[in-house]
């Protein structure tokens, strides 16, 4: 009897004892389970560094330098009096030339008119004498004579146009260009206008021409210490006279059609 109340305690105690020591294993060690949890973050963040690892980097694509302008010298606007088809891309342009008649009837005149402006008897009158001579002198035509010059476009020359080619579409009509259309005619460049070719240059046109910056005359060679034998050596090829070099045409590095020949 008293066998069998020991076993009955046994039981009663494992049955009160069983949910807590399966609680127990379901939680398992804190510790445990706080570093399962610090290697699994671990984990997790390595992944995308190593996926963006094994990627391979896009290539940047390498921007170009916007087209600059050529290096040159005086700007003039003019227009073409005749291009000349059968020559090395050579035109003839008139160009604005000082008038020596001109320049020194300029000249006397404006001494004449300062003289009278100093002859004035009080300020008042002096002043009203010197706007006249102003307003005069700004009235009056420069001392230039429009001269044809011929000219030559060199090897890389660049040629521009202010306004859009024409085209048509398949109807006959005119295109209308889009903004996005002229951006890309314009093209990676800070230069002025489209695109064009040499051949769109005509008789009658209003230009701007870019003249090649001037290199300066070449300096003379040494040829030794002044001695005696040197200056008779010079002065005996002096008495030859040099042939005659062929005039060189003003070489030209941009063309910018400005309009079309007036009255077309």
């Amino acid at each position: 009897m008293r066998y069998a109340g020991m076993v009955i305690g046994l039981m009663a105690l494992t049955l009160f004892l069983l949910p807590a020591l399966t609680a127990q294993e379901k939680k398992g060690d804190p510790k445990a389970d706080k570093k399962e949890a610090e290697k699994k973050d671990a984990d997790e963040k390595k992944g995308p560094e190593k996926k963006d690892a094994e990627k391979p980097e896009p290539k940047k694509k390498e921007k170009k330098p916007a087209e600059e302008k050529p290096e040159h010298g005086p700007v003039i606007q003019t227009k073409i009096l005749s291009m000349r088809p059968d020559s090395a891309r050579e035109f003839t342009v008139e160009v604005p030339l000082p008038d020596p008649q001109k320049m020194y009837d300029l000249q006397v005149w404006q001494a004449q008119q300062m003289m009278h402006v100093a002859q004035a008897p009080n300020p008042n009158e002096y002043i009203q004498r010197m706007a006249q001579f102003k307003m005069q002198l700004a009235q009056r035509q420069p001392p230039y004579t429009m001269k044809p010059v011929d000219v030559r476009a060199a090897e890389n020359c660049k040629v521009r146009i202010m306004y859009p080619p024409v085209q048509y579409d398949d109807s006959g009509n005119l295109k209308k260009w889009t903004k996005k259309e002229l951006e890309a005619l314009k093209g990676h460049s800070k230069l002025p206008g489209y695109p064009a070719d040499f051949d769109l240059l005509k008789n009658g046109q209003f230009i701007e021409i870019y003249l090649a910056k001037s290199q300066g005359s070449p300096k003379e060679k040494w040829s030794g210490p002044k001695t005696k034998d040197n200056r008779d050596k010079k002065k005996k090829v002096d008495e030859d006279p040099p042939e005659p070099m062929p005039e060189a045409r003003p070489e030209v590095v941009m063309i910018v059609i400005h309009a079309e020949p007036m009255g077309r």
